[in-house]
């Protein structure tokens, strides 16, 4: 690489979490993440309470729908998908290479984006993998403000990016 290549990295950097509810991302001298609801094409995706009752799902869909000008699909939270976090997580954590897994273990979980604010998932997934869990620090903002790190530091994100071919 010739030496104007990290400069330019740094420059022309776009850190880009797509979130199931929230898309974060932060562009060459934007002072502020920008986060907006993930969008489903052609509309907007709603989480809902698993108990919400018909009228309260109308109500959701009429003020979403009038705010967004756009078609809202609704999706239950909670039950099923508390329990497919956990068991996409254990499956990550079985597939690790030994070492990692115990390195893993011992330093525990922590837990990005707006699951990480839900204690009854920290709880179950700490219950489920017998190992510690916690909420990074700004869970909201922990993913965008780590790709930002790693667009700053090119060598570093090349020595990730190389490692996971």
């Amino acid at each position: 690489m010739n030496a104007a290549g990290p400069a330019s990295l740094r420059r022309g950097y776009v850190a880009l979490d797509l979130g199931t509810a929230r898309t974060r991302w932060l562009s060459p001298g934007a002072c502020v993440v920008a986060d907006r609801p993930s969008a489903l094409p052609p509309g907007i995706g709603v989480g809902v309470p698993v108990a919400a009752t018909p009228s309260d799902r109308r109500a959701v869909r009429t003020a979403v729908a009038e705010v967004a000008a756009c078609e809202v699909t609704l999706v239950e939270e909670l039950p099923y998908a508390l329990e497919g976090v956990v068991e996409m997580t254990a499956g990550l954590l079985r597939r690790l290479p030994a070492c990692l897994r115990a390195s893993a273990r011992g330093n525990g979980l922590l837990v990005t984006g707006g699951g990480a604010q839900q204690g009854q998932l920290l709880h179950r997934l700490h219950t489920a993998l017998r190992m510690p869990v916690s909420a990074a620090p700004g869970p909201a903002h922990a993913t965008i403000r780590g790709l930002t790190r790693l667009c700053l530091q090119p060598a570093l994100a090349a020595g990730i990016a190389a490692r996971g071919r």
